[in-house]
């Protein structure tokens, strides 16, 4: 064999060595982009960045603290003692009288060891009657909150003129009432449904005449006088008549007024502070779990995302490779074939 054959043979033999390398180089590649959407599962997504709630204490301006006074104290207070009188005067002795004594009836007929004193003596419909102007209270309070950044905005111009526009402390604290939990429907019901319940259960316990905290304090004098709603509404009737020298033949019907005033007064204040609280606590755990699932969504799109975007990359990085290795090949088995058929002539 002539020295130049032999030079071919070695040609064709290194080019027959580099193909199968060639063909395996972008199978690295391809395994990379072979990831599915079940692998997503897998990807961390970080949900951190995502929650800011309102903070405990943030700065509120002059407009927001007489918003909040007027929203929560004017009609939260004063609107449901109003409301909840008048529902209880049309329900003693009013439009609604037949059907209240009809519901207080399915009370007090009940029967059973089972059946508490507080029930059955028409107690539990007395409070559920009076937490009825609780409820009228909630889509007045549903509207205001609703128009609550330009309302504010408003008092807060008209207090401080172009200042509530250009300072920056005000402007600060305006973007941060924007960005607090908004009270919605779901929120301010589930801010009274607690509120009922809670009231419920107080009243059970310390609130009415007969509840538990009046027997256990039966042989103590002074605590039993301010041991119930009840008895402290007695005392500042008593206080009420003796104040304004009420002459006898009205001090009966006053006393009852006054006593009715009273409980109602007392029993508002503590429900809209506790509707209050509850509400915006509500209000604040429904912005949280909004945030967490918008930040979830957003992980897991930019996880398929960044996939996609991979599996594009290799496929991309695999067809550019294929294309100059298939040239390479094609040349280097032409060159010895070449030189193989040129040693034939000569021979």
């Amino acid at each position: 064999m002539k020295p130049d054959e032999t030079v071919s043979m070695k040609a064709a033999q290194a080019a027959q060595k580099e193909a199968p390398q060639r063909d395996l180089a972008p199978v690295s590649a391809t395994v990379k982009a072979s990831a599915t959407a079940e692998d997503l599962t897998a990807l961390p997504i970080q949900t951190e960045n995502f929650l800011q709630l309102e903070p405990a204490k943030r700065q509120k301006t002059w407009g927001e603290k007489c918003f909040d006074l007027f929203t929560y104290g004017g009609i939260g207070l004063i609107g449901n003692e109003i409301a909840s009188y008048l529902v209880i005067r049309q329900a003693e002795d009013g439009i609604i009288k037949n059907q209240y004594k009809k519901f207080t009836n399915y009370f007090t007929k009940m029967e059973g060891a089972h059946v508490p004193d507080y029930v059955s003596k028409g107690r539990f419909p007395e409070l559920l009657l009076a937490c009825v102007g609780g409820m009228l209270i909630v889509p007045p309070i549903k509207g205001l909150e609703d128009r609550k950044g330009a309302v504010v905005r408003k008092l807060d111009s008209w207090r401080h003129g172009k200042k509530a526009d250009t300072d920056p402390a005000m402007v600060e604290a305006h973007q941060e009432m924007d960005h607090a939990p908004k009270q919605s429907w779901g929120s301010l019901w589930k801010g009274r449904v607690i509120t009922v319940v809670s009231a419920t259960i107080a009243d059970a316990l310390f609130g009415w005449r007969e509840s538990l905290l009046p027997k256990l304090t039966k042989n103590m004098p002074t605590l039993h006088r301010f041991s119930s709603l009840d008895h402290i509404s007695d005392e500042v009737s008593k206080g009420y008549l003796k104040l304004f020298k009420v002459v006898p033949e009205k001090s009966e019907q006053t006393f009852k007024k006054v006593h009715r005033y009273t409980w109602l007064l007392t029993l508002s204040a503590s429900l809209t502070l506790l509707f209050y609280i509850s509400s915006k606590m509500f209000a604040q755990n429904s912005a949280a779990h909004k945030e967490r699932r918008q930040a979830k969504q957003t992980g897991v799109d930019g996880a398929v995302n960044d996939l996609q975007s991979g599996q594009d990359d290799s496929l991309n990085a695999e067809t550019q490779k294929d294309a100059p290795s298939a040239k390479v090949s094609q040349t280097s088995y032409q060159q010895p074939l070449e030189q193989l058929q040129q040693a034939n002539q000569l021979s």
